[in-house]
Protein backbone atom coordinates (compact mmCIF):
# COMPACT_ATOMS: atom_id res chain seq x y z
CA UNK A 1 0.00 0.00 0.00
CA UNK A 2 2.72 2.58 0.70
CA UNK A 3 3.93 2.17 -2.88
CA UNK A 4 0.56 3.32 -4.22
CA UNK A 5 0.58 6.40 -1.98
CA UNK A 6 4.02 7.38 -3.24
CA UNK A 7 2.94 7.01 -6.83
CA UNK A 8 -0.16 9.17 -6.28
CA UNK A 9 1.93 11.84 -4.57
CA UNK A 10 4.36 11.95 -7.49
CA UNK A 11 1.54 12.24 -10.02
CA UNK A 12 0.04 15.21 -8.15
CA UNK A 13 3.31 17.16 -8.30
CA UNK A 14 3.29 17.63 -12.06
CA UNK A 15 4.32 21.07 -13.22
CA UNK A 16 2.58 23.19 -15.82
CA UNK A 17 4.71 22.76 -18.92
CA UNK A 18 5.16 24.86 -22.03
CA UNK A 19 3.22 22.22 -23.98
CA UNK A 20 0.30 22.62 -21.57
CA UNK A 21 0.38 26.38 -22.11
CA UNK A 22 0.36 26.00 -25.91
CA UNK A 23 -2.49 23.51 -25.73
CA UNK A 24 -4.54 25.82 -23.48
CA UNK A 25 -3.85 28.71 -25.83
CA UNK A 26 -4.91 26.72 -28.89
CA UNK A 27 -8.15 25.73 -27.18
CA UNK A 28 -8.96 29.19 -25.77
CA UNK A 29 -8.38 31.34 -28.88
CA UNK A 30 -11.14 29.76 -31.01
CA UNK A 31 -13.55 30.06 -28.09
CA UNK A 32 -12.78 33.75 -27.72
CA UNK A 33 -13.16 34.35 -31.46
CA UNK A 34 -16.47 32.51 -31.57
CA UNK A 35 -17.72 34.48 -28.58
CA UNK A 36 -16.82 37.77 -30.26
CA UNK A 37 -18.48 36.83 -33.56
CA UNK A 38 -21.58 35.48 -31.81
CA UNK A 39 -21.88 38.63 -29.69
CA UNK A 40 -21.54 40.82 -32.77
CA UNK A 41 -24.21 38.88 -34.64
CA UNK A 42 -26.64 38.96 -31.72
CA UNK A 43 -26.08 42.68 -31.28
CA UNK A 44 -26.61 43.32 -34.97
CA UNK A 45 -29.76 41.21 -34.99
CA UNK A 46 -31.27 43.07 -32.03
CA UNK A 47 -30.27 46.43 -33.48
CA UNK A 48 -32.00 45.56 -36.76
CA UNK A 49 -35.13 44.45 -34.90
CA UNK A 50 -35.13 47.71 -32.97
CA UNK A 51 -34.82 49.74 -36.18
CA UNK A 52 -37.54 47.65 -37.87
CA UNK A 53 -39.89 48.24 -34.93
CA UNK A 54 -39.44 52.00 -35.26
CA UNK A 55 -40.64 52.00 -38.89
Amino acid sequence: MPFNRKRKRKEDNKKYSFFDFILDLLLAVPELLLFAVRSLLFGLRYALRWVADIF
